[in-house]
């Protein structure tokens, strides 16, 4: 089911506090756990509570230092503020568990499910990986006519997910694929011509051997590309990728496979990533 947040409403003004140190003192938490912010916590909150009206930020803290905590409670901000749903994003599971461990010692409310009335209601956090949230059949909507996420948004180890949204953005065809080799022969002018020996050994389907294929190529031959790749839309390998790949794409690559990427960059109302850092040294 798509979501459509443009029909959410937030309801009544909330007089709930909208500074994360006012609302960490609220909070009904471990206090074993969680006593209060660190310094390191508390200047960063200050920092982006004074930003946290531009469309993007970047929070930077040191490995260690508590940045679930921070997005965590960034996010409860927002909520109070009447800017919801809200939306924690993870690189991978591992750190999704880790996440919703945190928030429930804090006392935030979080849900994985995105259809959960208290998500949908800005009463409770959507938690998800960047997988869910970026792919070619996501809940969110694809492409233009999909639906965009415009409130709250955090990306955590936003340079991890950086590296999953350009996987996704791909489709690659092992040489054993039907329509690997009608692609490998529909390039197969534009790749002699570079290196007449390197393309038969792509041909013979040697692993060591890559080659590129030529922009202009590329971009001439992309109606020939999608009809090859057409009645294979619905496969393991096409389905995930397919509503991205079927329009135009940047660049290609052979390599015992065929590769096609393409990245859109996606919008939100206001999205805050959260970075570690290996050495000391905080900032927005």
């Amino acid at each position: 089911m798509a979501l459509d947040y443009k029909k959410i409403k937030s309801g009544l003004p909330s007089t709930k506090p909208t500074d994360p140190r006012k609302i960490f003192t609220t909070l009904k938490r471990d206090t074993a756990k969680f006593k209060r912010p660190s310094d390191e916590q508390g200047d960063v909150f200050d920092a982006w509570y004074g930003k946290k009206t531009r469309a993007d930020n970047t929070l930077k803290m040191n490995t260690g230092s508590g940045k679930t905590v921070v997005g965590l409670l960034c996010l409860q901000s927002s909520l109070n503020e009447g800017v919801g749903p809200a939306v924690y994003v993870t690189p991978d599971n591992y750190l999704l568990r880790q996440v919703i461990a945190e928030a429930e010692s804090l006392g935030v409310a979080v849900t994985e499910d995105e259809g959960d009335a208290a998500f949908l209601s800005g009463n409770a956090i959507l938690v998800i990986n960047i997988w869910k949230l970026i792919n070619g059949r996501s809940v969110f909507g694809v492409g233009r006519g999909g639906t965009k996420i415009e409130r709250s948004l955090v990306i955590d180890d936003a340079h991890a997910c950086l590296a999953t949204l350009a996987d996704q953005f791909k489709v690659r065809l092992s040489s054993s694929h039907p329509a690997h080799d009608a692609l490998l022969e529909l390039f197969k002018p534009d790749i002699e011509n570079q290196l007449a020996s390197a393309f038969l050994d792509v041909a013979d389907h040697d692993p060591l051997i890559a080659m590129a294929v030529p922009f202009w190529a590329w971009k001439n031959k992309q109606s020939e590309v999608l009809r090859i790749l057409h009645p294979y839309r619905g496969d393991e390998t096409l389905k995930w990728p397919w509503r991205w790949s079927r329009t135009s794409s940047n660049s290609a690559s052979v390599r015992s496979e065929a590769a096609t990427s393409r990245s859109r960059r996606a919008s939100s109302r206001s999205t805050t990533y959260l970075r570690s850092l290996a050495r000391s040294g905080a900032s927005t």
